[in-house]
């Protein structure tokens, strides 16, 4: 190990500052004690280097980067308090830089500017998302200077299965507040014309030509491919698509920025003077990149692609993971942040899989079926490669999406292609629409007849009994797998692989164990903006839940995830309500499932609530106003 980190220097030392990183968000260093945490590792640098331990202070160095970098990381993520706070007048003026979603008389833009709440200090730097109805949607544009009356509020994370996580969404688009607000509160200030706002002016144009040539069917398919905008796309696509492991194909990725490439390279051949040839190249990868919204994993392909063809202008051999680490340093080193977004650490953590794993997996695979067949080949290197970038990134999509896909590599072998051809013939339409609608009109029927093929496929190959696992078990599921995966193409031998077999088998276990006592007399409480439900299970597996209204005089309302989480409880399921909204929602799920249920009153629930664990009660975190 050691002498495999010697040649691959700058992966050693992301490794060091991702350490760095760690311990900031073990201790939780914040910016006020940063300085002293610094003095006192320049004391120890300071005397490691009179000792002459130079390899002891590039470590301690390399650590310290991170822990100076962790302040930044969390004063930009979203707070979200264990209590539900609720929406907040507020004054808020910026500009807007990206437009999310346009339709029907709605915009959803992001803004950066500042905040004026009545119950908050001024925020004079902020990134919001505002939602603005009953507007004239062709009227907003990036680069637009507004102030607007609006309630404001903090990102919410998900509590239920079906819940959207608005805290993991706002924290890949860097955004600290949601704000909705009505177009009659607008008023316009004024117009920034910027590089940014002419960048967006052509995404919108490849969009309003994408929605002439394409169906409404796979519109939201075609702009997530040729422009990063997934505003359109289908809930039951991405769920399809992540069910078979093969949701990366639906986002700007290094799959796609390595096609650009292709196609940029044999657009650019004519030019023979190499350092021009590789300013075009550039010029035109940055401007991809900048046309798809800047996505975090396609600005890390095109960084990584530049960076190979310098070196290879310069007649340099890089080793891959080498270039990869120096490429997320720069990019840590930039933006900090950017370590929170979902689509950079599943970008980055597939490419290092397929960096470090490719290579041994396909070895393995060629021992158990030796062939010269170029299909059989293929097949191989194309399960090899899914093999390894699943490896690495399966854990992370158990922990964000609960989910993980058994049958992703056969399903990768498949759509893979599909949507490669699709996508190629989608920049060919973009391309010859300037030229000739018909000839753009014949790619685009093209690339329309692959995405209905990767969707029908799709369907079938999810329809696979066991396919897919859902639920909280996903994440011990898909690490497991990955470690076994680890030892069996790592270990040298049967006896190693048979030990650390074993050691992997007992982590787990004692894990789940852990996680097993750790449960108290509340399975779980979900906090909504209108109620309260607490869920208390008992040893035969039946449910208790309680459902309260978080203030008096209460309307009825609906809330179709608690409902049908409520619904699809196993064994039996008993209900003490109180108020009026918690009583419309118990109405619904009665509609749906037989339950036992009682209407309890104030006095009843305080009283209840008493008896659960100390730290959960549920009287510390309903706030009546």
């Amino acid at each position: 190990m050691t002498s495999f980190l010697t040649k691959v220097p700058a992966l050693k030392l992301l490794l060091l500052i991702m350490l760095g990183l760690a311990i900031g968000w073990i201790t939780d260093i914040d910016s006020g004690f940063l300085p002293i945490v610094l003095i006192v590792i320049a004391v120890v640098f300071t005397a490691l280097l009179l000792l002459r331990h130079f390899f002891l202070c590039y470590i301690l160095t390399s650590i310290a980067i991170g822990i100076f970098l962790w302040p930044d990381i969390s004063d930009s993520r979203p707070e979200s308090p264990r209590k539900v706070i609720p929406e907040m007048p507020a004054i808020i003026e910026g500009e807007i830089v990206k437009i999310i979603t346009k339709k029907n008389n709605y915009v959803k833009c992001l803004i950066e500017g500042w905040v004026d709440a009545k119950a908050l200090p001024r925020i004079n730097t902020a990134r919001i998302m505002l939602s603005v109805y009953n507007i004239d949607e062709s009227m907003i544009k990036t680069g637009l200077i507004l102030a607007a009356n609006a309630t404001l509020r903090l990102p919410r994370p998900s509590q239920l299965p079906s819940d959207f996580n608005e805290v993991q969404y706002c924290t890949s688009l860097d955004v600290q507040w949601i704000a909705r607000a009505s177009g009659r509160s607008l008023s316009v200030l004024g117009y920034n014309s910027s590089f940014l706002s002419f960048v967006n002016g052509v995404s919108g144009s490849i969009k309003n030509m994408n929605a002439e040539l394409y169906s409404p069917d796979v519109l939201g398919i075609v702009n997530a491919l040729t422009t990063g905008d997934k505003s359109l796309l289908d809930y039951s696509h991405r769920k399809l698509f992540s069910y078979t492991g093969t949701a990366h194909v639906l986002a700007i990725s290094g799959l796609h920025v390595g096609l650009i490439a292709l196609v940029i390279l044999a657009l650019t051949g004519w030019i023979k003077v190499p350092w021009l040839n590789f300013a075009f190249f550039s010029i035109a990868i940055i401007s991809f990149v900048l046309i798809t919204n800047a996505q975090p994993s396609a600005m890390r392909a095109g960084a990584m692609i530049i960076a190979y063809r310098a070196a290879t202008l310069l007649q340099r051999k890089i080793a891959p993971v080498n270039a990869i680490s120096v490429v997320v340093i720069i990019f840590i080193l930039i933006s900090p942040e950017i370590i929170l977004s979902v689509g950079f650490q599943m970008s980055v953590s597939a490419i290092l899989g397929i960096s470090l794993m490719f290579g041994p997996v396909r070895n393995h695979l060629r021992n158990i079926i030796d062939t010269d067949n170029m299909i059989v080949s293929y097949i191989i290197n194309s399960i090899s490669l899914s093999i390894a970038a699943s490896i690495v990134i399966s854990p992370i999509v158990a922990v964000y999406f609960n989910t993980f896909s058994i049958i992703s590599p056969i399903a990768n072998l498949i759509i893979i292609p599909l949507m490669s051809l699709s996508l190629a013939y989608s920049l060919f339409a973009v391309l010859t629409s300037t030229v000739s609608i018909w000839a753009a009109s014949l790619f685009a029927a093209s690339s329309e007849l692959l995405i209905n093929l990767s969707i029908d496929i799709n369907h079938l190959i999810a329809a696979v009994p066991y396919a897919y696992i859902m639920g909280d078990s996903t994440v011990f599921i898909s690490v497991l797998v990955s470690a076994l995966l680890i030892i069996f193409v790592f270990a040298s031998s049967l006896k190693q692989r048979l030990s650390w077999t074993a050691v992997v088998l007992a982590a787990v276990v004692i894990l789940l164990q852990i996680n097993s006592d750790s449960h108290n007399a509340v399975d779980r409480i979900i906090l909504r903006d209108k109620i309260v439900a607490a869920f208390i299970p008992d040893d035969s597996g039946n449910m208790f839940v309680i459902i309260s209204d978080r203030k008096p005089g209460l309307n009825p309302i609906r809330d179709f995830a608690l409902e049908e989480y409520i619904v699809n409880l196993g064994g039996d399921v008993r209900v003490a309500v109180n108020g009026i909204a918690g009583i419309s929602i118990l109405d619904e799920i009665k509609k749906r499932r037989d339950i036992e249920s009682v209407e309890i009153n104030i006095d009843d629930f305080n009283r209840i609530s008493r008896q659960l664990s100390p730290g959960l009660r549920l009287n510390q975190l309903i706030e009546y106003r």
